[in-house]
């Protein structure tokens, strides 16, 4: 089991390492460590304190002084933890112990020793930074050396149970180490050994706690205290008493003070740890009763406490009237006066208690330190006595510099400059401080305000953007805080903020100017307007600028037109009795400085004439079919059209249409089509009459029949007799067969027609319709047509191909005509594609 303690002590190990040596150096040691060994053994990172306690008994009989200690450590120390502290000097002589990280060579043997500590005497040597030349401590007999190291055990996953935390002890005199040549060499001397094992444990109680609570306090929970959140059981004084479970509530008042251990187990390493608590419960404090003393500034020391009253209890704490710690007693002359607070903290659930001693101190007469202002005449009247330096009581008397008595109040803008002697007097005490004044003259600033400033304006003076009564020898400075000059280039000044003030620290009045500065503004009149008619029409103003402007609008006939307040976007209206060109002559914004407004083209209005529309002519359609009417129109378009039908009486609206355009009309009975109105489709006043008619027939549909067939060669084409009967002069007519159809436009009655017959098939009459017409087809009778088409043997295609390495050759040919099944030499072809087997030539 390792037993980890928290409170550093050292217990004395009697007679555990305790030595009588029968050498001459050494007579005898004893070795002191905090925490104790359990069972021979540490436990690993552990801190413990280790010291070495050396007693002298006859060292110098034989010219044997002590000189070094050179410790060697176990391997289951953390060497690069080692705290090393020496002992002090018991010779007396000057010199000191100090631990020495580096060999040490002695210059009277040459030996080279080990790191140790070592004896830094200013006898016998010349080096101060090497011991290694000088004499040992020559100490009284009986007086003892404590050797000590604060030494910190490997961490567990370090942790072997092969490791030892021995540490193994020489001595030696300054002969063996130092550089005494008369001294014996310490032949009996013997090393302490102080053994110890390393028990690698992974248990972890937490550290160990000291806790205090008040007497009629709360419960508290002593596991929220902990360090650690592992499981473990608690005991009060031993672990040989009962168990208390494995959280400990402690009710103060009730429960017993005392330490109680908190014990957490390692069973893979048959190990605990035990982390130690301390509980005392206590009253509270009485810190008195507060209260108040006059001290004269030149007074002796007082003890504030005594002011406090019977009840106060020592071992309370100070702090001064700034709330800094503070001791007794109170010292006049070193001390503030005021209030001087003595409290105790709260403990557990026992308040804080606090008295308060208020010190006045009785103050010697003080007329402050001589002084010297520059008042600014800007200012108001002010106190003479704040502006000394120093603490000056009030109270005193002024004088100006002629001897005469004056206020205490001093008005830069018409008091005169010059020195003031301020005098006080304080029963037998008496003081006196001079006070140079200077005043420095302040200017009217003026009045700011806020502009925008075109780019294109020349040099601006910024005096001239004041109002008021503005006067010259101030300072301007820009946006940035730099000085600059009264003339600013709008072309490359910064926006912001400009001020003018006088340079005064006391007066803080300045003239603002919030200057803007803007690209010059781009406006124009835009959107050109075209109507048939005198009268009114509007225009946009168009601006770069989201700013209101004020424009006169000039036409091509010298009129001007005034707007105000107009923004991007508006419409203006204007009345022409002719086309002519609106443009902007002036433009201004109000509050803008210097801008000479750049304006565009202007816009353009247009007086058209009226459009004009007239419908000519007549045709003949089917039943059912449309008609295109194409009016001739002229004006500006597009064009709307109000066309009337004679045969319903009913007029309607056309779509928009150009000059090329028509309008479709679905006439189901003769009829005449004319035109009553026609308007410029984008200004519905802007309209005329039309004019004309157009002519509309119903016709029947037409009768078509063909007549043909017979015998025909291969390759050449069939014909037919085209008979129609219908009220039209040409037809396009459509023949078919099951290979396909062919189109033949322009037909008149009786003609005779031509078309490819490749094949014996049937030729039939499928579509006839009036040339140009849709939607009017005729009634076919007698349309079909037998052709008997002879074979033609080798027509075209025929193709040769040769292999001239192998002189091997095939021939192919189309064959057309016929029945479209063909043998050649008796043998079948497939399709009407002959290819001959490969021949040779000739």
């Amino acid at each position: 089991m390792v037993l980890k303690l928290w409170k550093t002590y050292f217990a004395l190990l009697s007679l555990l390492c305790s030595h009588f040596l029968s050498g001459q150096c050494l007579e005898s040691y004893s070795w002191e460590f905090s925490p104790q060994q359990v069972d021979g053994a540490w436990g690993n990172e552990e801190v413990v304190n280790v010291c070495l306690i050396l007693t002298h008994e006859d060292w110098q009989g034989g010219n044997h002084y002590l000189h070094s200690i050179i410790p060697e450590f176990g391997t289951g120390w953390d060497l690069g933890s080692i705290e090393y502290i020496p002992p002090l000097s018991c010779s007396n002589d000057g010199g000191y112990w100090a631990w020495y990280d580096n060999p040490i060579t002695s210059e009277a043997s040459g030996v080279i020793n080990g790191p140790g500590f070592y004896y830094e005497s200013p006898l016998g040597g010349t080096d101060p930074d090497n011991p290694g030349d000088n004499f040992g401590d020559r100490c009284p007999i009986g007086l003892q050396l404590e050797f000590c190291f604060q030494l910190t055990t490997l961490s567990y996953d370090e942790c072997t149970d092969d490791l030892d935390l021995d540490i193994s002890i020489n001595t030696l005199s300054d002969d063996e180490s130092g550089g005494a040549f008369l001294s014996a060499i310490c032949q009996d001397d013997e090393e302490p050994i102080l053994t110890a094992d390393i028990n690698c444990c992974n248990a972890n109680a937490g550290e160990d706690l000291e806790l205090s609570f008040c007497t009629d306090g709360p419960e508290e929970s002593i596991n929220e205290y902990l360090s650690t959140n592992n499981s473990g059981l608690w005991y009060y004084q031993s672990l040989d008493n009962p168990a208390l479970g494995d959280f400990l509530t402690f009710s103060p008042g009730n429960d017993p003070d005392g330490t109680y251990l908190f014990v957490v187990s390692d069973e893979l390493n048959e190990c605990n740890d035990i982390a130690f608590v301390s509980i005392d419960t206590q009253d509270g404090y009485e810190a008195g009763v507060s209260g108040s003393t006059v001290i004269c500034e030149n007074g002796s020391i007082v003890y504030l406490f005594d002011i406090l009253g019977s009840n106060a209890e020592s071992g309370g704490e100070w702090t001064d009237p700034n709330g800094i710690p503070w001791n007794e007693p109170f010292s006049p002359s070193n001390d503030i006066a005021g209030e001087y607070t003595y409290s105790f903290p709260s403990t557990g659930s026992c308040p804080a208690d606090e008295a308060i001693v208020d010190v006045i101190l009785l103050m010697n007469a003080d007329a402050g330190e001589n002084s010297s202002h520059t008042l600014c005449s800007c200012e108001g009247a002010l106190s003479l006595l704040s502006l000394l330096d120093g603490t000056p009581q009030s109270g005193g008397i002024w004088s100006d510099q002629e001897g005469n008595t004056v206020p205490g109040q001093f008005d830069p803008s018409s008091d005169l400059p010059g020195q003031y002697t301020y005098t006080i007097q304080n029963e037998n005490c008496a003081d006196a401080a001079t006070l140079d004044i200077e005043i420095q003259y302040v200017g009217d600033v003026g009045n700011g305000g806020e502009f925008t400033i075109c780019e294109s304006s020349s040099t601006i003076d910024l005096f001239d953007l004041l109002s008021g009564d503005a006067e010259q020898g101030g300072v301007w400075t820009s946006p940035n805080g730099t000085p600059i000059s009264s003339l600013l280039d709008p072309t490359s000044a910064e926006n912001g903020t400009y001020t003018y003030s006088f340079d005064c620290d006391a007066c803080s009045s300045q003239s603002i100017l919030e200057l803007t500065f803007v690209p010059v503004p781009f406006v124009d009149i835009v959107g050109n307007v075209y109507q048939c008619t005198q009268g009114s029409f509007e225009l946009t103003f168009s601006a770069s600028s989201s700013e209101l402007f004020d424009i006169i609008v000039i036409d091509g006939n010298g009129n001007e037109f005034t707007f105000s307040s107009v923004i991007n976007g508006q419409s203006l209206e204007f009345v022409t009795e002719s086309s002519t060109t609106y443009s902007i002559y002036q433009a201004e914004i109000e509050g803008f400085i210097g801008c000479d407004i750049n304006t565009g083209p202007g816009a353009i209005i247009n007086i058209a004439s009226p459009p004009s529309a007239s419908l000519v002519g007549a045709a003949t359609i089917c039943p059912g079919q449309s008609l295109d009417l194409l009016p001739i129109l002229s004006g500006n378009g597009p064009f709307l059209l109000e066309v009337f039908s004679s045969a319903s009486g009913v007029s309607f609206i056309s779509d928009p249409i150009s000059e090329d355009e028509g309008v479709t009309v679905f006439p189901t009975i003769d009829t005449e089509y004319s035109i009553l109105q026609v308007w410029d489709s984008s200004d519905s006043v802007c309209t005329s009459s039309g004019n004309g008619l157009f002519d509309v027939n119903i016709g029947s549909a037409p009768t078509a029949s063909i007549s043909g067939g017979g015998l025909i060669c291969g390759g050449g084409n069939g014909t037919g007799q085209f008979t129609v009967d219908g009220e039209w002069d040409i037809y396009d007519i459509t023949i078919e067969a099951s290979f396909g159809e062919f189109s033949i436009e322009g037909v008149a009655n009786g003609e005779i027609v031509e078309f490819p017959a490749p094949n014996s098939l049937t030729y039939c009459l499928s579509e006839v319709s009036p040339s140009g017409s849709t939607g009017c087809n005729a009634i076919l009778t007698d349309t079909c047509m037998e052709f008997q088409v002879l074979p033609n043997l080798i027509t075209y295609s025929l193709n040769v191909e040769c292999d001239l390495s192998s002189q091997l050759g095939t021939i192919s040919f189309t064959i057309q005509g016929g029945s479209g099944n063909y043998f050649v030499d008796g043998d079948p072809v497939d399709g009407n594609v002959f290819t001959s087997a490969e021949v040779s030539n000739g």
